[in-house]
């Protein structure tokens, strides 16, 4: 059984030229994709050798340790800035944060406006109002405690606005 087999598969008359020619179109194909997927291979080998090198030559095992510890330490950090905030919130409580101020010139002819009332308060809006009445030849202070916002003594008119001020019941 000699055979031919381009007589088989019915090419007989078919010239061999055109297959070598695609063939040759197909090789030069596949090695230019296997030219552009050999770049692509040496960019991410090289990106792979950049990333387990690390700095100083260190391991990515040892970066990621560090990164963790670090991450540890933060935590405490956190949680021991978040107990300093409490403390500080329940000191602040007490703390004077509201105040209020009036200057006046206590006797009309003297001029100056050297008298004050001043009136400081918590959040709780507890504390003080000092008036200072000024006088050429003396200066007298009075001091009043301020409770929820109110006096248990009869405040003068200056010594009212200071305190309204700190309460922010009037521009300051």
């Amino acid at each position: 059984m000699n055979t031919n087999l381009l007589d088989n598969l019915g090419l007989a008359g078919f010239d061999l030229s055109y297959v070598l020619l695609v063939l040759l179109v197909l090789l030069i194909i596949a090695i230019a994709i296997a030219a552009a997927a050999l770049m692509k291979y040496r960019k991410l080998e090289q990106k792979y050798i950049t990333f387990m090198g690390g700095r100083g030559a260190s391991s990515l095992e040892e970066q990621l340790l560090e990164i963790l510890q670090m991450e540890k330490d933060n935590k405490n950090l956190i949680e021991d800035n978040r107990i300093d905030i409490q403390i500080l919130n329940k000191k602040m409580v007490n703390t004077y944060q509201k105040l209020g101020i009036l200057k006046y010139d206590a006797f009309k002819e003297m001029g100056g406006r050297l008298s004050f009332a001043l009136a400081m308060l918590n959040e709780k809006n507890d504390g003080f109002v000092i008036n200072t009445v000024h006088h050429p030849e003396s200066s007298y202070s009075y001091v009043k405690s301020i409770r929820d916002g109110k006096c248990n003594i009869e405040l003068s008119e200056e010594e009212t606005k200071a305190l309204q001020k700190a309460l922010g019941k009037v521009d300051k």
